[in-house]
């Protein structure tokens, strides 16, 4: 395993000397010699302890690795850590490691530049390179998903994990605990409703358009009446005298009773008081212990 320090690609001009500098990786000096050998050598030194900037690996095959580091130590360190493990994210280089040893990948210090420039720097060399030759997985170094798409074994998998951490009571009480008690600030909230103004209205909304099928239907609503609704209100129909665990139950009844547009909306809107009648009745909220719970 071997670490590399680079010489710098440009080295700023020495004071009181004119110099332009050329395409990349030329400078072109006028007048005297702009550095002594000992001055340069000190001023490279002084670079190279720059410990932030733009690397590559490469392996015996020629392919290289471009990444960024704000510590080329540490993520060095953290490479050399998943590649004895197995476990680095980058399959080709994890499988270049294995098939080479570890002392094949060479770790090369290419460029140092300030911290808010790494994506842009590291951008022009992955576009510098040709893409059959580098193992990176993406092609944007800001974004390193955008354009990419997941397998359908590979969203099968993160299905699969989520519904075991879901079914798991402990899991669920975690991540619920992250969120007890949090409030959000009223500038906050202003900010969301701004974001969320239009944004699924219409033709954005995802669902526009969409027609569920019967089965779909069916099996969304077997699956709302078994899951427990803490925050359903029992309602009561008053000419009929028949209590409804939920509004949505209520709504239910009378389309399979001849209203086919029957909306959970407009009951609860009686209930409330903001309407005298829906659907030809009145309605009411009555204690949640007046009835059983829902069980269908």
């Amino acid at each position: 395993m071997l670490y590399v320090h680079e010489t710098p690609k440009f080295l700023p001009p020495r004071a009181g000397y004119r110099c332009s500098t050329g395409p990349v990786g030329q400078d072109r000096f006028v007048g005297q010699r702009a550095y002594s050998p000992r001055h340069r050598r000190l001023l490279e030194e002084e670079q190279m302890n720059f410990d932030c900037g733009i690397y590559v690996i490469t392996t015996p095959s020629g392919k290289q690795y471009i990444g960024q580091a704000k510590s080329f130590r540490k993520r060095w360190a953290s490479h050399l850590r998943d590649l004895k493990r197995g476990t680095h994210r980058n399959k080709a280089l994890q499988n270049s490691y294995v098939k080479y040893g570890k002392d094949s990948l060479i770790f090369s210090k290419i460029a140092f530049v300030p911290e808010q420039e790494l994506d842009f720097r590291e951008q022009e060399q992955i576009d510098s390179r040709n893409w059959s030759d580098l193992y990176n997985i993406a092609r944007d170094a800001a974004a390193p998903f955008r354009g990419r798409q997941h397998s359908p074994e590979s969203i099968s998998k993160q299905a699969q994990r989520r519904r075991l951490a879901m079914a798991d009571p402990q899991k669920r009480a975690e991540i619920s605990s992250t969120k007890l008690g949090h409030k959000h600030t009223e500038s906050a909230k202003a900010k969301m409703s701004v974001a969320k103004r239009g944004k699924y209205d219409g033709r954005n909304h995802p669902n526009f358009g969409k027609k569920w099928s019967e089965h779909a239907r069916r099996k969304m609503s077997e699956s709302r009446r078994a899951r427990p609704d803490s925050t359903a209100k029992p309602v009561k129909c008053i000419e009929l005298d028949i209590t409804f665990p939920a509004v949505a139950d209520a709504a239910r009844w009378l389309r399979e009773n001849g209203h086919s547009l029957a909306a959970p909306n407009g009951i609860g809107a009686t209930c409330s008081g903001k309407r005298k009648s829906a659907y030809g009745y009145q309605w009411l909220y009555v204690r949640s212990d007046a009835i059983a719970p829902r069980s269908c």
